[in-house]
């Protein structure tokens, strides 16, 4: 695997992942913005309306058409978010050119079929996106936004960001809210389009097995004319002074319990990363952490208990979902097994065992395209590229007492507890 950055714009950039392993072509673009409650519904619903018709592609028939005779390439579009920052993502996949039939270019035919829908979209005779397809997209962002709830896990780990962050950055859901989007026109969303062509850090990522260079020609070629003046985006590492609470009460027979922590490593600085990540995953990222074993499994506790790190924010959610009766005990649980491995009571073999999980995991990034794809996008704002086998390098070098002193910054920061309703 090799991996190469061109400049393509100001704050455009093309990363080139050349890798024969793959028997297809993928390029993405993302477009990264502040996330912002003003900003987030009207950016949120962009990648929408550039994935489903373009000037050239005035419908859903005409642009399956196009896709079919490239060897039924794919589009898709998603939006997420990375620390205090919005993604809006475009991604086309096809057939490597390697395996055309007739040697056809079809990689550099995607590649402006990609550029033809982000910079020309269905644009109305009044310049605004067309009426048909913004008002089928504002609904389809109004469900997707109202059906987050569903997810009770996971709204109940956005409103602990919500929470511990204010509403702002990091605690803006990225879809935005859904008094926004039902007030969403036309005007905003087209201007939210041009904005983000216009202040947008923008990134390209192509992975393939040869080494993009018509690609990056094609890139600097499509945006030579293009206007630029890249905003700066930046993310506040998690501090908070006092341990904040939240609670809410819906139709559940399930408690969830979320709670979060602040951890002394996060992004530009690579070399306390690779300690969080072991730290997180010994704590309660795998079947061998204290938290499965003692919380879970020995004491009964939790349906499931868990930890992730987040390396941008600096900070572990761990996520429970427990019977409302014992969501107290399962919280002086949680604390209790932090309070044991800053102590360092836990065995060598938990640790091995915690160590390979984790680095099964990051090896699992270069199985596939998409993931190489996340891998690379997350790091974006924060460079150099580290690769899954640098990583992994670093997990492997990290020490037991390393794993201790990292466990001793660890410090609640906030609690958000959702339970069923009361009778």
């Amino acid at each position: 695997m090799i991996l190469e950055r061109i400049s393509v714009a100001d704050g455009a950039e093309l990363l080139t992942i050349r890798d024969a392993r793959f028997h297809t072509a993928r390029l993405s673009v993302t477009l990264f913005l502040p996330l912002s409650p003003e900003t987030a519904t009207e950016n949120a619903i962009v990648p929408e309306l550039l994935s489903h018709a373009g000037k050239d592609y005035p419908d859903m028939t005409v642009l399956s058409r196009r896709l079919c005779a490239l060897y039924g390439a794919g589009l898709s579009s998603s939006v997420a978010s990375v620390g205090d920052c919005q993604m809006l993502t475009l991604t086309v996949s096809c057939i490597d050119n390697r395996f055309a039939l007739g040697g056809e270019d079809t990689v550099g035919a995607c590649g402006e079929l990609l550029a033809d829908l982000l910079l020309c979209p269905h644009l109305a005779a009044d310049g605004l996106f067309d009426e048909t397809d913004f008002l089928q997209e504002k609904r389809c962002l109004c469900e997707r936004i109202a059906a987050e709830v569903n997810d009770k896990s996971v709204y109940a780990r956005h409103r602990l960001e919500a929470l511990l962050c204010g509403g702002n950055g990091f605690g803006v859901p990225f879809f935005g809210d859904g008094k926004r989007a039902a007030a969403l026109t036309r005007e905003a969303a087209t201007n939210a389009w041009r904005r983000a062509l216009r202040e947008a850090h923008i990134q390209f990522f192509y992975t393939a097995a040869d080494d993009g260079a018509a690609v990056a020609a094609l890139l600097k070629k499509r945006f030579a004319d293009i206007k630029r003046q890249p905003c700066t985006l930046l993310t506040v590492p998690l501090a908070v002074d006092t341990v904040r609470r939240g609670e809410e009460h819906m139709a559940v027979g399930q408690a969830k319990l979320t709670m979060g922590f602040s951890i002394d490593a996060h992004e530009p600085d690579k070399a306390r990363i690779a300690a969080a990540r072991l730290t997180a995953t010994l704590f309660g990222g795998c079947e061998h952490s204290l938290l499965f074993r003692h919380v879970r499994e020995e004491m009964s506790l939790c349906y499931y208990c868990s930890a992730a790190f987040n390396r941008v924010k600096g900070m572990i959610t761990v996520r429970s979902g427990v019977d409302a009766a014992d969501v107290g005990r399962a919280e002086k649980e949680i604390l209790r097994q932090l309070a044991r491995m800053q102590a360092g009571e836990f065995s060598d073999d938990t640790l091995a065992a915690a160590r390979r999980r984790l680095i099964g995991s990051l090896r699992e990034n270069e199985d596939l395209q998409s993931s190489l794809f996340s891998w690379y996008r997350a790091q974006t704002l924060y460079p150099p590229f580290v690769t899954p086998a640098e990583a992994i390098r670093d997990i492997e070098r990290v020490t037991r007492e390393q794993v201790i002193d990292m466990a001793n910054t660890v410090r609640l920061c906030g609690v958000f507890t959702l339970l069923p309703e009361e009778e």
